[in-house]
């Protein structure tokens, strides 16, 4: 009965140490900062880039255009200095993620799309649609998808112009996954050991 406790204990820890959150709120680059950029937390890379970059989308602060909570400090928004709408975003990461959300805020009431690839092949569509907040003058929401990916596309339907904040992700921790199986290989064997001395 111990071990049963000890290893749905142990379970529960690994499910919490099997993925490690990244956040790219954009507050560290300078505003005026443009498309093709790269941003690197820890050991987690994310290129920013669009199909008719340079300048497509720029970095702002949120109250620029009134955004409220929680898309606040910096933002990454189109148009950028190309002044071009109706464009996508590619965020290509340098490792798999498994998770995804992020605030995003549209020029006008429409759909918000985020499209996930792997290696090129589709791995999963998500679409959402803001609200107006109190204070605000554009639509806000917060898009999510779940799977195993490593390019994200942003769109909109049919709203010329889009922003971004609060890119959070999760990766697989290969090391937190490797130490839970050591510690439940050292379980099973001191068990084993703990019957034999019983005989």
């Amino acid at each position: 009965m111990r071990l049963l406790r000890t290893l749905t204990l142990v379970i529960g820890l690994s499910a919490s140490l099997a993925s490690a959150g990244t956040v790219f709120t954009f507050d560290d680059l300078a505003p005026g900062t443009y498309t093709t950029f790269t941003e690197t937390i820890g050991t987690l890379s994310a290129t920013f880039i669009s199909p008719t970059d340079p300048g497509s989308f720029t970095v702002v602060p949120a109250s620029l255009n009134s955004f409220q909570s929680p898309m606040s400090g910096n933002v990454l928004e189109d148009p950028g200095p190309l002044g071009a709408g109706f464009l996508p975003l590619y965020v290509i990461f340098n490792q798999v993620v498994n998770s995804v959300s992020v605030d995003f805020a549209t020029a006008s009431s429409s759909t918000f799309l985020l499209g996930a690839f792997d290696n090129g092949n589709f791995a999963g569509l998500s679409s959402a649609t803001g609200t107006v907040p109190n204070g605000g003058i554009y639509p806000q929401g917060s898009i999510s998808l779940s799977g195993a990916f490593n390019i994200l596309v942003f769109a909109d339907a049919t709203s010329p112009y889009f922003a971004i904040d609060n890119l959070s992700v999760t990766t697989p921790e290969p090391a937190s996954l490797a130490l839970i199986g050591a510690g439940l290989l050292g379980l099973g064997g001191f068990e084993r050991l703990r019957r034999l001395r019983r005989r």
